[in-house]
């Protein structure tokens, strides 16, 4: 269980300093309570913030589907993905920098036969043909 937590937003380079980062820490972390680390199943929390934070061209809420869209399997739509993940499957620590890459939703019975059927329903998956991933992207912003 997580209390608090630090939150970086605005940041491109997690390692450095930027004029674009705003830090705020957290009153209270929920995190879903049927999150499952083994099968990645409800990978989401909710971080409630000590103070209200202005949005600008770094910082903006994501877009989440509206309720009429929640039986949507979003197939063939775009999306981006994003995050600091590891660069690589040998690496060791995550990119400094926040990748990115569209990439168009695939099917969740595509993504299982990918992913040996540990892919659930609230599963959303994108592409990744040609190798193309947040992991081998252009890191410009």
């Amino acid at each position: 269980m997580v209390d608090r937590v630090e939150v970086v937003l605005g940041a491109h380079n997690v390692r450095e300093i930027e004029s674009s980062q705003v830090i705020r820490h957290s009153s209270q972390v929920i995190i879903h309570p049927g999150w499952n680390p083994s099968t990645l199943v409800n990978d989401v929390a909710l971080i409630h913030l000590t103070a209200p934070v202005a949005f600008n061209s770094n910082i903006s809420p994501i877009r989440l589907p509206s309720h009429s869209q929640l039986n949507n399997n979003f197939a063939n739509s775009p999306a981006t993905v994003s995050g600091w993940g590891l660069p690589s499957d040998s690496a060791t620590a995550i990119s400094p920098v926040l990748r990115f890459i569209n990439q168009p939703v695939i099917t969740n019975l595509i993504c299982n036969l990918r992913f040996f059927g540990a892919i659930q329903s609230s599963h959303i998956c994108t592409s990744g043909d040609g190798g193309r991933s947040t992991c081998s992207v252009s890191t410009k912003h």
